[in-house]
């Protein structure tokens, strides 16, 4: 499944509608990369923005950086914890039929993930928007 497939990319870097510029938004590259595959793209900033989508859109495929503000839905959190994670156990626990993937930068994302069941870890710095996006489609292809 491709052809329509919705795609919720929660990361708080994303700056994206159909106006915006590319310029300092290294993020718009990777959001257009998925539209051009024809894939419809939800952004998400925060993990409230992104559990709203969910409770009224249905996410063929999430995509989930690890590194965000902890922001107000899980309350107050260790500061050692990654944001990213909690979104993943709740996803996890609440949709577990939406493959999950984590596109971070952080070095800690394999060992921060590796006892949850993510389809892939893929690093923004490794990660050209073409090769994401065939990756992206892949996975919604399964």
């Amino acid at each position: 499944m491709t052809g329509n497939s919705v795609v919720l990319f929660v990361d708080e870097e994303i700056r994206f509608n159909e106006q915006s510029s590319p310029v300092g938004n290294y993020m718009w590259y990777y959001v257009r990369a998925l539209l051009s595959e024809g894939l419809a793209v939800r952004p998400a900033r925060s993990p409230e923005e992104a559990f709203d989508i969910l409770g009224t859109t249905d996410v063929d495929v999430a995509i989930v950086d690890l590194v965000m503000p902890h922001g107000g839905y899980f309350g107050k959190m260790n500061e050692d914890t990654f944001t990213g994670v909690a979104v993943i156990e709740e996803l996890l626990s609440n949709y577990p039929l939406i493959p999950v993937v984590v596109f971070s930068n952080s070095t800690l994302a394999s060992d921060a993930v590796k006892d949850l069941d993510v389809r892939c870890v893929l690093r923004k710095l490794d990660c050209d928007p073409f090769s994401f996006a065939e990756e992206i489609k892949r996975i919604l292809s399964e």
